[in-house]
């Protein structure tokens, strides 16, 4: 079950990712909602239910799964949807190889972006 948490994004737990056209649509409308100094989950809900986890948002692309890191920036999104209307949808990511999470980087130059928790999983 997915679900915005109070003053953040919606919560896309690991088990359903979502493929990377839908999650850009998600930070869009997240960014177009959110306050400047806001990240994307509120980490002082009361909801005892809610996902205390760090890795809230789940991406499933080219076979890979990548997740949005709960304290990414409202001023770093931004920077991402910046690069992603220059870009367009078929904007590059980049991980090093390896095992762990692994910082995603964008475009053509691969460097990440300070602020935008993107990691490829293992």
């Amino acid at each position: 079950m997915r679900r915005r948490a109070a003053g953040g994004m919606e919560h896309v737990p690991r088990r359903s990712p979502i493929p990377r056209d839908e999650f850009h649509e998600l930070l869009r409308a997240w960014h177009a909602d959110a306050m400047e100094g806001e990240v994307i989950r509120d980490a002082g809900t009361d909801d005892e239910d809610a996902y205390d986890g760090d890795d809230w948002v789940w991406i499933k692309h080219l076979g890979n799964r990548f997740y949005l890191h709960a304290a990414t920036t409202h001023p770093a999104a931004g920077r991402y949807l910046e690069l992603l209307d220059a870009d367009g949808e078929s904007i590059r990511w980049h991980a090093p190889p390896g095992t762990g999470d692994r910082p995603v980087g964008f475009g053509p130059d691969g460097a990440p972006i300070e602020g935008f928790g993107l990691f490829r999983a293992s």
